[in-house]
């Protein structure tokens, strides 16, 4: 894992299974429709909560990004999934955010290994 400051830190390369988000091909635009508040709602449940879920958010949002780089959720989808929460509103989550979108191109470089 990769240090993102104090007590922060996220895989490199996350295992295969996810843990908090599940991401799914869409060949149906309104398949995602229907699961889309509920993506909406696991994110603005773990931004209530406020710094004890840190780290689950930026692990939520980290398989978000990996689930698109290994085109199990079009980037469409993730773009408009995310614009629907705070993240697209806050400076806070924003700069998390960006923290967790660094992370595979860190990795596709060989920045971490060891």
């Amino acid at each position: 894992s990769v240090s993102l400051g104090p007590g922060l830190s996220a895989p490199l390369h996350p295992a295969m299974e996810y843990k908090l988000f599940q991401p799914k091909k869409y060949d149906n635009p309104a398949d995602f429709q229907q699961d889309l508040p509920g993506h909406v709602a696991a994110v603005e449940a773990l931004v209530k909560e406020g710094a004890e879920k840190t780290d689950d958010l930026q692990l939520f949002l980290s398989e978000v990004v990996w689930a698109v780089v290994r085109s199990e959720l079009s980037a469409a989808h993730a773009v408009e999934f995310l614009s629907k929460t705070k993240v697209a509103t806050k400076d806070a989550l924003q700069r998390l955010f960006a923290d967790v979108l660094w992370l595979p191109g860190f990795a596709g470089t060989g920045g971490g290994a060891q």
